[in-house]
């Protein structure tokens, strides 16, 4: 199984995208519909037309391409992550989710894919999804 299939991930190597979905929900109900829709995540190839290819990448790091098929009811969101919280704070506001077009994605961002129903990339060359979330880069802690 991939690890793009799964609700949480964690870093395995500097080309995937950390992503906790459930964190990302603002609200109980959000919350409950992320944790239960197929997520993928990556890096975007090239987009053409109504398709957008992503570099993405299973538990064992081996490399996949995804092609997301995009079309008129395709909700397109960018999401930016707030630092900790303020001094004195016990809890940082959640991540901010702002509606954009199809052409503010570039080839080299990260997305990640929601989709209503299960997906498998080992069998579908292509994938519908419901939202495209543009996220920020990846960051990497220097070792």
């Amino acid at each position: 199984m991939l690890f793009a299939l799964k609700p949480e991930f964690t870093l395995t190597s500097a080309r995937t995208a950390v992503l906790r979905p459930a964190e990302i929900a603002q609200t109980l109900e959000q919350q409950q519909n992320a944790q239960s829709k197929p997520i993928i995540a990556g890096k975007v190839t090239e987009i053409s037309g109504n398709s957008i290819s992503l570099d993405v990448y299973g538990a064992d790091g081996s490399r996949k391409e995804a092609v997301l098929s995009v079309n008129e009811s395709t909700k397109y969101l960018k999401t930016s992550f707030l630092s900790p919280p303020e001094k004195g704070k016990t809890i940082a506001e959640p991540p901010k989710e702002v509606t954009i077009q199809k052409t503010d994605i570039k080839i080299g961002d990260f997305i990640s894919a929601i989709f209503e129903s299960q997906i498998d990339l080992n069998t579908e060359t292509v994938l519908t999804p419901k939202t495209i979330n543009l996220l920020p880069p990846p960051q990497f802690k220097s070792e």
